[in-house]
């Protein structure tokens, strides 16, 4: 599996069954949403396929998530080394049918970290998000987050509050300190 290339066969999310597009709606992303930031399903695998690009807006990553109708982990992906990944996810400007974007900074003293691809994509339409893909900060969170403003907005379950306070120290020493948002 690469990182950099989609695997081959997937199909728009609105053909996918209503549990998977129930899936994505419930995480609050509308299908026109998720249509823009090319989520798909994978009906081979039977399951959500969610890119990420960086500030370029390269692929630079892409989950694939169980919702319920496969066996098998949770996610499936392409193994990369998660210190070296730069994810970005910014409001977008969109021209016709392309389906190349240009992101655009809302703020670009501010980011908010949130823990998954999808938080950040919903964040996304307000504020720059970088997704954690889990609850440690890597050195990559650390780079993208040096001369900004960082809002942590991680999952309120015990993995989210130990992360936060992992965030906090690895953060304490940026220009500005980081804020955790609670929900």
């Amino acid at each position: 599996l690469s990182p950099t290339t989609l695997p081959d066969g997937l199909n728009p999310l609105q053909e996918a069954p209503d549990a998977a597009q129930l899936w994505v709606l419930k995480a609050g992303v509308t299908l026109d949403e998720a249509s823009r930031h090319n989520i798909q399903w994978w009906p081979d695998q039977r399951r959500v396929v969610v890119p990420c690009y960086g500030y370029a807006n390269e692929l630079v990553y892409w989950q694939a998530r169980n919702v319920g109708l496969c066996g098998g982990p949770k996610y499936m992906n392409p193994v990369v080394a998660k210190d070296s990944l730069h994810i970005y996810f910014g409001k977008r400007t969109f021209t016709g049918m392309l389906t190349m974007y240009r992101a655009t900074d809302t703020d670009p003293e501010k980011v908010v970290i949130t823990e998954d691809i999808l938080s950040a994509i919903r964040v996304s339409e307000y504020q720059t998000a970088i997704p954690a893909l889990g609850t440690s900060p890597t050195k990559a969170h650390l780079a993208q987050t040096a001369s900004r403003k960082a809002y942590l907005w991680l999952d309120p379950d015990q993995a989210g509050l130990d992360g936060a306070a992992e965030f906090l120290s690895a953060l304490q020493f940026h220009a500005y300190p980081p804020t955790v948002i609670h929900s």
